[in-house]
């Protein structure tokens, strides 16, 4: 237990890129990114929002599976990363599109599932949900108007033994 703790320490600092198996062929991820993980929060928002039934698992599967082929380009995100073009080495969609085909022809579920698993510890989602909480905890805390002074006057007397009278 403890090399792998060791292990994901030294990758995590290292920034070195994990390699999923899919379909025959390997690919080596690129490192996540805040875009790769808000396009893989979009994707993910577009999937059916349907309960499943567990006592039906087969029948479930093949009713929702229609709705599901977006989950290749999920993973094709995840792999590829969203990085902002450049002069030298311009993003096309169809890079995208090409390898979401590939994967989405050639992976086995339980291949999928596994690379999505990987992937999924490598978005680094903790770290960013961190700080998306202190941002938020931030923004619940700030000062968000003065204090408005009241009128003053007589005040009620409290006795002693926490009695209010009348």
């Amino acid at each position: 237990m403890e090399a792998a703790v060791e292990k994901q320490v030294s990758e995590a600092l290292l920034q070195e890129k994990k390699v999923v198996r899919l379909g025959g062929a390997d690919y080596e991820v690129a490192p996540p990114t805040i875009a790769t993980l808000v396009k893989v929060s979009e994707l993910v928002a577009s999937l059916p929002g349907q309960s499943l039934d567990n006592e039906r698992v087969l029948g479930e599967t093949l009713r929702i599976a229609k709705d599901c082929t977006i989950i290749a380009e999920i993973v094709a995100v995840m792999i590829q990363g969203v990085q902002k073009p450049d002069k030298r080495r311009p993003f096309h969609k169809s890079d995208l599109q090409k390898l979401s085909q590939t994967i989405f022809h050639t992976a086995s579920p339980v291949e999928l599932k596994n690379a999505m698993m990987t992937l999924l510890g490598h978005l680094e989602v903790g770290d960013f949900f961190g700080l998306t909480a202190f941002l938020l905890e931030v923004g619940i805390t700030k000062k968000t108007r003065e204090a408005e002074t009241t009128a003053s006057g007589p005040q009620s007397p409290v006795p002693s033994n926490g009695t209010v009278l009348p």
